[in-house]
């Protein structure tokens, strides 16, 4: 039940990350953004072959890859926790 409820939270913070993250490559002044690091990382690593001929889909798989990563960290996350209930919100399930 644990890697459940860190997959859901996982879902939310990752779509809130890809959209953010999305913007920055394809919007303007992304320059000026937290994500900028991400952005220049991305930028130097790929080739510039690869980004002329995948351009529009790296600004899709990327920030869908990040979001896989956020949801995937949450699992395991909330999994390690041991399925014990939070003091502040001891529910039963």
């Amino acid at each position: 039940m644990g890697a459940l409820h860190g997959a859901i939270s996982g879902t939310m913070g990752g779509v809130v990350f890809a959209l953010m993250f999305r913007d920055v490559l394809v919007g303007a002044g992304g320059a000026d953004g937290a994500y900028w690091g991400i952005a220049y990382l991305v930028a130097t690593i790929t080739s510039p072959s690869i980004a002329a001929q995948f351009d529009s889909l790296l600004a899709i798989l990327l920030p869908i890859g990040g979001d896989l990563l956020f949801i995937s960290e949450a699992a395991v996350t909330a999994t390690s926790f041991g399925g014990q209930n939070h003091p502040v919100c001891d529910i039963e399930v």
